[in-house]
């Protein structure tokens, strides 16, 4: 059976970033961590700490083998409040260059407070039957 996302958000690790074809206000589903490229992911991060500050960095890398990490992009994000304990957000269709292993991570100077990691493929992932 699929984990709807908010399922999935109401038992999100601390430190962690879940992803999603639906907004996590959404019973609709699945979440999961492969997605078709070109498509909206819809993501949110729980903070393993609070941020204490109002300014992180969201940086997405895309991962290759033997650990060889290669920037896809970074920008600022500004909270709202420094006690904030996570954020949510949605990378845009062809946000990425194409198929491949992606880590999303929301970063406080040299401290990361959330990271997790997607896959992009040509195709759809298949949904199993019921």
């Amino acid at each position: 059976m699929a984990t709807s996302p908010r399922e999935l958000a109401a038992a999100q690790p601390a430190g962690s970033v879940i992803f999603s074809t639906e907004s996590f206000a959404s019973d609709a589903g699945p979440a999961g961590r492969a997605f078709a490229t070109g498509g909206r992911i819809f993501w949110q991060a729980r903070f393993a700490e609070p941020a204490n500050g109002v300014r992180l960095d969201v940086v997405t890398v895309r991962l290759h083998g033997s650990g060889w990490e290669e920037l896809v992009s970074g920008h600022t994000m500004w909270l709202t409040h420094p006690a904030l304990p996570g954020y949510s957000g949605w990378i845009g269709p062809g946000a990425y260059e194409g198929p491949g292993t992606y880590a999303l991570r929301l970063v406080r100077a040299d401290t990361i407070l959330a990271e997790g990691t997607f896959e992009l493929v040509d195709e759809p992932p298949s949904s199993p039957v019921h």
